[in-house]
């Protein structure tokens, strides 16, 4: 939920915009009525910049340079995050890493707990969704819904990951899940496609399922509100702006709060 430049995430002070409140309520109630814990990352980690994109800025100032790179790096944030709960102390079973622009609408069940369990039933660790709801994005992960089991394949995965962020378009030589000299100077998306498609097989693969957008990570530029199958509905790029209208003034109210809480006030 970090405010970058557009500050279409919301200002410096006062109330982030509604289509974002609905969302954040629409989750938080989900997490209430399901027995999950809920964190929020407001803030991205620092130094956000790597020292190969302060290169590649050359006599950028350091304020633009960091404005080019938030997008990217906003985004690798999430793969930092789930690196840190799953070695966490706590030891938390599974880590679900939403993105702030998706909402569960399926406040009658576990939506978490049915996705735990296709992996258990599947004898996976990772769960990604595709964009199977476009024309041609079925087979395409979209990095914006990542659900871990806590095992030592995800542990080490997501430290991988990052680490070759940082390093750039220098490759990593020996990855902790075992692969070898894979760039990741991209987007995390890019860098979660080349390793499902990059013929990783045991390495990557086999720990790993692919389930349909359609059901789990629906995008809302196509509806998908009241179709009783769609799991979460993720309000990608134009389609953002109508969350608060879809989730509080639709058929019905997914925040659990009326038209007065944190998340349908206008």
């Amino acid at each position: 939920t970090y405010r970058i430049a557009s500050k279409g995430w919301g200002k410096k002070q006062g109330f982030r915009p509604r289509w974002l409140r609905a969302i954040l309520a629409a989750n938080r109630q989900h997490a209430r009525l399901h027995g999950h814990a809920l964190v929020l990352r407001v803030k991205a980690t620092e130094p956000q910049l790597t020292s190969w994109q302060t290169r590649q800025c050359g006599k950028k100032t350091p304020s633009q340079c960091r404005k080019d790179n938030e997008r990217e790096n906003y985004n690798w944030e999430k793969h930092l995050m789930l690196a840190e709960y799953l070695n966490s102390p706590q030891k938390f079973s599974h880590v679900m890493m939403l993105d702030a622009d998706a909402a569960f609408i399926r406040q009658d069940h576990d939506t978490v707990g049915m996705i735990t369990k296709l992996l258990d039933k599947q004898g996976k660790d990772l769960f990604l969704t595709d964009e199977d709801w476009l024309k041609y994005g079925e087979g395409r992960i979209n990095g914006g819904l990542i659900v871990a089991r806590n095992s030592d394949f995800t542990k080490k995965l997501f430290q991988d990951t990052f680490d070759a962020h940082v390093s750039g378009p220098v490759p990593v030589k020996q990855w902790r899940i075992g692969v070898r000299g894979v760039v990741c100077s991209s987007n995390e998306q890019i860098c979660l496609n080349d390793l499902w498609k990059g013929g990783r097989g045991e390495i990557f693969s086999d720990h790993t399922m692919m389930a349909g957008g359609t059901k789990w990570n629906h995008g809302a530029e196509s509806g998908g509100f009241d179709d009783p199958k769609v799991e979460i509905l993720h309000f990608m790029g134009g389609s953002k702006g109508t969350a608060g209208e879809v989730l509080c003034d639709g058929s019905r109210d997914v925040t659990g709060e009326g038209p007065a809480g944190y998340g349908c006030k206008k």
